[in-house]
């Protein structure tokens, strides 16, 4: 049912159109979204009144029939599918599957018109609106409309999912393909399937629709629905509301859609469905009732079969004329995109994904990859191609390849897949992290972090939430550790960071235990976020669980908005379940926080890390017994070390920057008895430490170039 609004009216009145149901769950976010984005933005009221404004005028002006006679207009779509490389990493097949729906609901082709009650199909719209899979990507180069993204929040998504991959949206409809969208703020917490941005409102890099992946099209994940998820939500991003206008009895503002009660959730009413929204009874509206097969309700898939020619009319308003998405179907666009009628694709190169966390080993150790490529029908095999700096080998045309690194640091990798067609590729940063066999600190070991230790974190989700270093807010000081858990925002909640410490040697220690202090607070009680501690034995490539911190354990602050802990707002946690450590040689501790809530959780502060216990074994070595010595220090060259031996022995002198990293052998050899003197140069300006082991005992100076 239509109003006519003026322009103010429409921007004073639009936020008023929220009052649904309560007693109703929601299966699209779509105007709870612009809701929450008005509320921070509210000029997105005025925006859309313009849509409005520009929609009335255009449908003065059209002359509606009910299967259209001109040329369709075609939209470029993408389809970004966010995966850990699950069930929710659906095929191509899923997805062309999805573009026929659409295309057979929006032209009015679909079987089941003859499903639609005969006072309503006179009523019924063919659309005049296709969509085409993109053949060519923003910089020209073939694709064949998919793109891949190994994530974790693919996990209760929302618009955070959007940055990992994106086409221009005044070129391409971009639909992100998630596991799960994140329910806060739908109605009774119910399942949502997917959501839109109504025309110009809102972030043209967050323009497009979100629907789960076990909603997409008919087969594979979504075997038993028919893809009207995909129908529905497109229609919110050509401008359709829902039937019901989002409030009981409310407006949709078109003029040939019965106004409904509310929602419609059952499997498919009876028809005639009959409300009265005069006296808010459902009873004596008759004769023909609700429009209730429409694609803009909340039936199921199967119940739905139609748009109108009134919703016809203003989806069209957006594409044509001086409509908010004219240029998605422009003839330069569909050139542009791949989509144009003369386009003719022979064949499709195969897109590569990455579908691992960041791995951690030991230098000479090995580690696996697996190499993985959008599927293309008809497609010849791939030829894959690895590029593993750093790495032996450094390069592989296996699938599977086994590759070991040699030396301690951060390495990059790269995957090219290659067709007949041609080849794509990509490139994951820091892909690998790779630490020195033996341990960098011996026990005990302690670290305030107002010069942190080589400590490691690392965010596999790519979201806005880190651990990183704060300056200010430390327990004993300045600094400390923090995850800035306050501002994680919907979307992140499942989302996982991780901070790790440098390795620690317990050889010559028994009976082994940790203690660090902690800040943590909550905005409210329903907070459910937690820390993980775990160690490992092998540089993180397998770790331990030995802590499971809830937020009643971690809890020190109370509940507060953004919060910055005083100094009594800190408690201690020991713990000492860790006699499997003893006699290990090469330690690493891992901090995991999980986000329970995006909107009931707070910050979290961790401040001096040790690592205690009785020593066994007295494995240090005394520098006045060598007559150990590094002059000049601070050099602003190069520096010698020198140190007598009594006997024949093994002899290592490592230099190490202020992270642990090795920057340099000096030497590893078996030195006869005597004097010794060995230069250390080619050093950058900085802080460092060298270390000297003779028979297995150790000792650190301090050298400062400058």
């Amino acid at each position: 049912m239509k109003r006519t609004i003026t322009l103010m009216a429409f921007a004073m009145g639009f936020a008023a159109f929220t009052n649904v149901n309560a007693q109703k769950s929601e299966k699209c976010l779509t105007d709870i979204m612009f809701q929450e984005a008005a509320a921070k933005d509210p000029s997105l009221y005025l925006r859309r009144a313009e849509v409005e404004k520009q929609t009335e005028e255009y449908a003065a002006k059209a002359k509606h029939q009910k299967r259209a006679s001109a040329a369709p207009k075609i939209i470029p779509v993408v389809f970004h599918v966010i995966h850990e490389c699950g069930s929710e990493n659906i095929s191509r097949e899923q997805i062309l599957d999805q573009i026929r729906i659409l295309n057979l609901d929006f032209r009015r082709k679909n079987k089941d018109t003859v499903r639609t009650p005969a006072h309503f199909d006179s009523l019924a719209a063919d659309v005049n609106i296709e969509f085409r899979l993109a053949t060519l990507d923003p910089l020209g180069n073939p694709t064949d409309g998919v793109v891949r993204v190994f994530s974790h929040l693919t996990n209760n998504a929302r618009d955070n999912v959007k940055a990992l991959s994106y086409w221009d949206s005044k070129k391409y409809l971009n639909i992100w393909v998630v596991k799960s969208i994140n329910s806060t703020g739908a109605l009774n917490g119910g399942i949502v399937l997917g959501f839109a941005q109504f025309p110009n409102s809102g972030n043209a890099k967050t323009d497009g629709v979100e629907i789960r992946a076990d909603y997409i099209g008919s087969i594979g994940t979504s075997t038993g629905h028919e893809g009207r998820t995909a129908t529905h939500e497109v229609g919110h991003w050509l401008n359709l509301r829902h039937i019901w206008g989002d409030a009981q009895c409310g407006s949709d503002l078109v003029n040939d859609t019965p106004t409904h009660f509310e929602a419609n959730q059952s499997n498919c009413p009876t028809y005639p469905h009959v409300t009265n929204c005069a006296t808010g009874t459902k009873t004596n509206n008759g004769p023909y009732g609700e429009m209730f097969m429409n694609y803009m309700d909340y039936v199921d898939d199967a119940c739905m079969n139609m748009f109108s020619v009134g919703q016809s009319t203003r989806m069209n308003a957006v594409v044509s004329g001086t409509g908010f998405r004219t240029q998605l179907v422009s003839q330069a666009n569909l050139v542009a995109t791949g989509t144009d009628d003369a386009a003719v694709q022979k064949a499709t190169i195969a897109h590569p994904f990455y579908c691992e966390d960041v791995k951690l080993i030991c230098a000479g150790s090995s580690t696996n990859f697996s190499a993985k490529a959008s599927n293309v029908v008809n497609e010849a095999p791939v030829t894959w191609k690895w590029e593993f700096p750093g790495g032996s080998p450094a390069t592989s045309s296996a699938a599977n390849p086994s590759v070991t690194y040699a030396n301690p640091g951060t390495y990059d990798i790269k995957l090219v897949a290659i067709t007949s067609a041609g080849k794509d590729s990509i490139v994951e940063k820091s892909a690998v992290i790779v630490s020195q066999p033996s341990a960098f600190y011996g026990m005990p070991f302690s670290d305030n972090f107002e010069s942190p230790k080589g400590w490691s974190s690392y965010n596999n989700d790519n979201d806005n939430v880190s651990w990183k270093i704060d300056t200010i807010n430390g327990k004993n000081g300045k600094t400390c550790w923090k995850l800035n858990n306050f501002n994680s925002g919907s979307g992140s909640v499942g989302m996982v960071d991780v901070l790790v410490t440098p390795s620690i040697d317990f050889s010559k220690t028994a009976s082994p235990a940790i203690s660090y202090d902690i800040a943590y607070a909550t905005k409210s009680t329903s907070a459910n976020d937690a820390l993980k501690v775990y160690y490992s034995r092998d540089c993180g490539k397998t770790w331990t669980l030995r802590q499971n911190l809830t937020v009643a354990q971690m809890s020190s602050g109370g509940l507060t908005t953004d919060f910055k802990p005083s100094a009594t707002q800190w408690k201690t946690i020991n713990y000492n379940g860790l006699s499997a450590l003893t006699g290990n040689a090469n330690v690493i501790f891992k901090f995991e926080f999980t986000t329970g809530s995006a909107v009931a959780g707070n910050n979290l502060y961790i401040d001096n890390f040790s690592a205690s216990g009785v020593t066994s074994i007295d494995n240090s070595l005394n520098p006045f017994s060598i007559n150990l010595s590094i002059f000049p220090n601070p050099t602003q060259s190069s520096s010698t070390i020198s140190f007598d031996l009594d006997k024949a022995s093994d002899v290592q002198v490592k230099v190490f920057d202020l992270l642990g990293r090795e920057v340099q052998t000096v030497v590893d050899a078996k030195l006869a008895d005597g004097n010794h003197t060995l230069a250390i140069d080619n050093l950058s300006n900085g802080i460092y430490t060298v270390r000297i082991t003779v028979d297995g005992a150790s000792v650190t100076q301090k050298l400062i170039r400058n």
